[in-house]
């Protein structure tokens, strides 16, 4: 007879404990994004993102240790989703012509900005010049960023 004690749990406790608490993570950061688009980063407290999101304080502190590192997570994503919208441009004969992929890139990106016009508005107004340390992040993110792909000098003319 099987030992009930040692048996894995299979009625799917776990799988959805970690969902919602992934689930309560997202909306933790969703509500952060929403209010540093109304009414700034600077004009929004811990508590005003606690009482949108409707949780407890321990909770968002089971999530984020500041302000600051919510709106960090907020950043990295935006950026991780810009940089999913730039493959690298290739040159070559058998490749599609450069500025046919340069094109493609910017819709891309613009469809991004345009799908939630609020978020750049937020990074451009707050990332900037938050903090040291915050700039020097955005610098090697940009850095990155530039060095995935080709300048714009070295991209034949389509002539």
């Amino acid at each position: 007879m099987r030992n009930e004690v040692n048996a894995p749990h299979t009625d799917g406790r776990r799988e959805r404990a970690v969902k919602m608490r992934e689930s309560r993570r997202t909306s933790v950061i969703e509500s952060a994004q929403r209010l540093f688009a109304q009414q700034g980063y600077h004009a929004t407290s811990i508590s005003d993102v606690i009482e949108h999101a409707g949780i407890a304080r321990g909770t968002f502190y089971q999530y984020f240790n500041s302000k600051r590192a919510i709106f960090e997570e907020i950043l990295d994503r935006f950026l991780h989703r810009l940089q999913d919208q730039l493959p690298r441009i290739e040159i070559g004969p058998d490749k599609p012509d450069a500025l046919v992929q340069l094109q493609d890139n910017i819709e891309r990106v613009l469809f991004l900005i345009i799908e939630d016009e609020a978020l750049p508005r937020i990074i451009l107004q707050t990332a900037v010049g938050l903090d040291e340390s915050f700039d020097q992040k955005l610098d090697r993110k940009s850095t990155r960023l530039n060095s995935s792909h080709i300048p714009l000098s070295r991209m034949p003319s389509s002539a």
